[in-house]
């Protein structure tokens, strides 16, 4: 039963994410969100908080024009404080997808977005589903090596979830910033 209320409190996290894509009325704040944290997770990778020696601002306008295709130079981070840097990315977030979003007209990016939204959660629940499965059928092995398998289930399905709740930002972000509006198609001459 305890392994069973692991899964039922994950998937009622995922279908309550999932109804507010499906209803489509804060999915502007769920999109702003999702750039947010990958603009703070951008900032955490390459300039560690704890370590301001051991900053690497090309690299991370690098990955920012990788993973995402934020045109952000490097030049520009350079001296900057972290909090200054990490607004600066979110700025660049949100003016990318705004550039991206704006020829569609107002409704077309929201539809956009759910389609995106909708088959990167179901895909990242499905793969979540399978590893949930093959860390059951095989947690019970714990017991031998002195660790109780509900704790060690509970706590490796929580990282397994926060992996996948991770990946689905970052995917979903990066779709929705790859995604190119529709081109007009040339009328038939005559």
């Amino acid at each position: 039963l305890e392994y069973d209320n692991v899964m039922n409190d994950q998937r009622n996290l995922v279908y309550a994410q999932r109804d507010l894509v499906l209803k489509g009325d804060t999915l502007p704040d769920i999109v702003q969100g999702f750039l947010g944290d990958r603009a703070e997770a951008l900032v955490d990778e390459f300039l560690p908080a704890d370590q301001p020696g051991a900053w690497d601002t090309e690299a991370l306008a690098t990955a920012a024009a990788e993973r995402y295709t934020l045109p952000l130079a490097a030049d520009a981070l350079k001296g900057q404080p972290r909090e200054r840097i990490l607004d600066l990315l979110k700025a660049a977030f949100l003016k990318t997808y705004s550039e991206r979003t704006a020829p569609l007209g107002p409704e077309s990016p929201r539809l956009r977005e759910q389609f995106i939204l909708l088959r990167i959660i179901d895909t990242k629940w499905k793969d979540h589903l399978s590893n949930m499965d093959h860390l059951r059928s095989g947690i019970g092995l714990r017991g031998y090596a002195g660790t109780d398998p509900r704790i060690a289930y509970k706590k490796e399905g929580f990282e397994f979830f926060d992996t996948m709740i991770s990946a689905m930002k970052e995917e979903a972000v990066s779709a929705l910033l790859r995604v190119e509006p529709p081109q007009e198609a040339e009328a038939p001459k005559a």
